[in-house]
């Protein structure tokens, strides 16, 4: 029987390793939006950080990229997961109408208060910086993965154990979830030094 070809063929254990994909994604977007809540500062900070990050779900309102962001960013890892080549297009499709979507909002929208946002880099810089970066992590992971899957890469991928691919994510949860840890900190001492400089 010739070896599987795709995350999709493969049996079970792809199955479950592109629902993990898909946790990640959530994670990544949860971590992305407590971020951009530390960044907006109850409304006296930037809301650039999430503006980028949620795009285009800031087209709605403000409300809806603070709360559909996480499902934004589930969806997009679990499409780009897939063999199909359909998927990597509409993976790729929607990654590039995001960076669009972004480009806009922070300079034709409400999402564009550079004002403020170079108050809070000068003020407090890691703000800005950690979801940022976290951001671009992701982005890069995303490339990677649609790269892996244009490429068949994912089967030689695959001989690694479930609960290996697990214990990779959890590391990385972790790793993200301490970085948030430190931005609440900031926010901490932000909001009681720093805040009566912008009002």
């Amino acid at each position: 029987m010739p070896e599987p070809q795709g995350v999709d063929s493969s049996g079970t254990p792809a199955l479950v390793a592109r629902f993990i994909v898909l946790a990640a994604g959530g994670l990544y977007g949860a971590t992305l939006t407590g971020g951009a809540v530390v960044a907006c500062g109850g409304g006296h900070g930037t809301y650039i950080v999430l503006g980028i990050v949620s795009a285009p779900l800031g087209f709605l309102s403000i409300w809806s990229a603070f709360v559909f962001a996480p499902l934004l960013w589930a969806s997009l890892f679990f499409v780009a997961s897939a063999s199909a080549k359909h998927s990597r297009f509409m993976a790729t499709a929607a990654l590039l109408t995001h960076y669009v979507a972004a480009a806009v909002l922070i300079t034709r929208s409400e999402f564009g208060d550079w004002t403020h946002f170079q108050k809070v880099y000068r003020s407090a810089p890691g703000i800005i910086v950690e979801p940022l970066a976290i951001y671009v992590a992701g982005q890069l992971c995303l490339w990677l993965i649609i790269a892996c899957t244009a490429l068949r890469w994912q089967r030689l991928m695959m001989r690694f154990s479930v609960p290996s691919a697990m214990s990779a994510i959890l590391m990385f949860a972790l790793a993200l979830w301490s970085g948030f840890a430190g931005d609440i900190f900031g926010y901490v001492w932000w909001y009681a030094e720093v805040i009566g400089h912008f009002e």
